[in-house]
């Protein structure tokens, strides 16, 4: 039996869609980076300026005990510099424990002087709330002194704000502009910010051929989001040439980063054979990873793959958990167990509960298996009226099987007279203009 129908009245299994693409990174850029740039604005000077340089070279190895005795006195002095470098160290607890008055104290001294990656990361601390008040305008006119200086963190995050409307006014042409000077640094979350707006042709045209030069430039660096998008890109011949083995390749990278959304793709590939011979425990592998960090679409797959395997138990857990979040694919197949008995008492009033709720939120298969309890009188009444017209809507419904659909429709129509089947198609009309379910109940 394929399962997310029930008896012989099949209803098709569920499908699960490529992930859509990430829409936005909320994500504050702080400078990661240790800072080796002079002092733009003013130049304090230090007992020995060659301490800087070991301490930032303590810093970038890893040695944070060395880093703290070298930078400590410089920063006492004013070294802008120090300053930045020891902050970092105490927003992060590195050597030192994490101490954010300190870190945003040892910001603001630095960003008093005009160094941009105190300006920076104190725009930060203004943008989250961390260690001060939240301030949007601040933050951004902070982010904005250190773009206007080249520091492309700070270019990212002014692109960020205009994006996004805080502490400035939503700009989206203005955004793309401070993305696209972050990302030709080479800044990777600018890159794939940048990608989206011409993904998606905000603040720049719609320009397909730049959205993939800009993710595969964040993928090149490593970015999963970026990673993925490739991976939907080549699987489905979106703007580049179709091409399964660079889709798998994108799929893989981006999933071994712990990416959801690859996690899920690839899971799809080998529950379904496409790309990669058919394989249950490998599909059943990747949609865990991702259910595990509390995807709830991952959840559903899951209990689908348990479920063709026959591992009710795990497939009921999972169901359990994505239909809890509201998930209609899980309560599709939910109802398919409940109403085949599969780990759970056969019960078909609440096969008919849950494909109820699953076609209010718009499941195609859902639909069709209300339609096959109506045909079988199984929890509701014997009407092949109902049937009928549940299964003309659900061949009109995108994610459904229209092929399965059409079947059940035609096996129906079989069994009718002529006057029922004129009911069939003005109930099939109210549904499509009421609502299905209002007008199913309104008969």
């Amino acid at each position: 039996m394929v399962h997310g129908s029930i008896i012989y009245f099949l209803g098709a299994p569920m499908k699960r869609t490529t992930a859509c693409i990430v829409i936005a990174l909320a994500a504050i850029s702080l400078a990661g980076c240790v800072s080796s740039s002079a002092n733009t604005r003013s130049e304090v000077k230090v007992p020995d300026q060659s301490a800087l340089g070991r301490g930032v070279n303590a810093v970038q190895s890893g040695d944070y005990a060395a880093a703290l005795a070298e930078l400590t006195p410089l920063a006492a002095h004013g070294n802008a510099i120090a300053q930045y470098n020891l902050g970092r160290m105490y927003y992060y607890g590195q050597g030192v424990p994490r101490d954010l008055d300190q870190a945003t104290s040892l910001f603001r001294q630095s960003a008093a002087q005009g160094n941009p990656d105190g300006e920076n990361n104190l725009g930060a601390g203004y943008e989250t709330g961390e260690g001060l008040p939240q301030d949007y305008s601040q933050a951004s006119a902070l982010f904005r002194n250190a773009a206007v200086q080249g520091n492309a963190k700070a270019e990212y995050n002014l692109g960020r704000s205009y994006e996004h409307g805080r502490g400035l006014p939503l700009d989206y042409a203005e955004a793309a502009a401070w993305y696209t000077k972050s990302a030709q640094q080479g800044y990777v979350l600018a890159q794939y910010n940048l990608a989206l707006m011409y993904d998606q042709g905000r603040g720049v045209s719609t320009d397909q051929a730049q959205a993939v030069i800009w993710y595969s430039k964040a993928a090149n660096q490593g970015m999963s989001d970026a990673e993925n998008e490739l991976g939907v890109r080549y699987e489905k011949g979106q703007n580049v040439p179709q091409n399964d083995a660079l889709a798998l390749e994108w799929y893989r990278r981006s999933a071994a980063e712990g990416d959801v959304d690859a996690l899920n793709n690839l899971g799809r590939l080998y529950e379904n054979g496409h790309v990669v011979p058919r394989d249950y425990a490998k599909a059943i592998e990747m949609f865990r990873q991702a259910a595990e960090m509390g995807d709830v679409s991952a959840q559903a797959s899951l209990g689908l793959a348990y479920a063709v395997t026959t591992n009710y138990s795990q497939a009921l857990r999972w169901y359990v958990a994505a239909a809890q979040q509201g998930d209609v694919d899980a309560k599709n197949g939910l109802g398919v167990m409940y109403a085949n008995g599969e780990g759970v008492a056969k019960d078909y009033k609440k096969a008919v509960a849950l494909y109820r709720e699953a076609v209010q939120g718009g499941n195609a298969d859902a639909v069709l298996n209300l339609g096959a309890m109506y045909f079988q009188g199984f929890g509701v009444s014997h009407d092949l009226v109902a049937a009928y017209a549940l299964a003309n809507v659900a061949a009109s419904m995108e994610g459904g099987t229209p092929s399965n659909a059409i079947n059940n429709r035609d096996i129906t129509t079989g069994l009718m007279s002529a006057v029922q089947i004129k009911l069939g198609d003005a109930l099939t009309s109210r549904m499509q203009k009421e609502g299905l379910l209002k007008a199913l109940d309104s008969r």
